[in-house]
């Protein structure tokens, strides 16, 4: 059976969260990796969940959206985010 989890970001940036269940973790924003050779933009980093001693799978993505479900790689957990603007 999934496993589902909620947790709230404040804004898109890097920070130490908590888990519905008390479990804590960390988000990684990613951001924008500067252009190398033949990349003119630079390449955009993916954001993932990484949680504390590794207790659940985490999940990466390349955005987060407000109330939408990610999940972890393996399908074992449903996480859900929340996102205070």
């Amino acid at each position: 059976m999934t496993k589902k989890l909620e947790f709230t970001l404040n804004g898109i940036k890097d920070q130490k969260v908590t888990l519905s269940d008390g479990t804590h973790g960390e988000f990684s924003a990613g951001g924008i990796l500067p252009g190398g050779i033949g990349m003119s933009q630079g390449a955009r980093q993916s954001m993932f969940l990484k949680v504390d001693n590794l207790k659940y799978p985490g999940f990466e993505t390349s955005h987060v959206v407000d109330g939408k479900h990610y999940f972890s790689e393996d399908g074992s957990v449903c996480y859900v985010v929340h996102i205070n603007h």
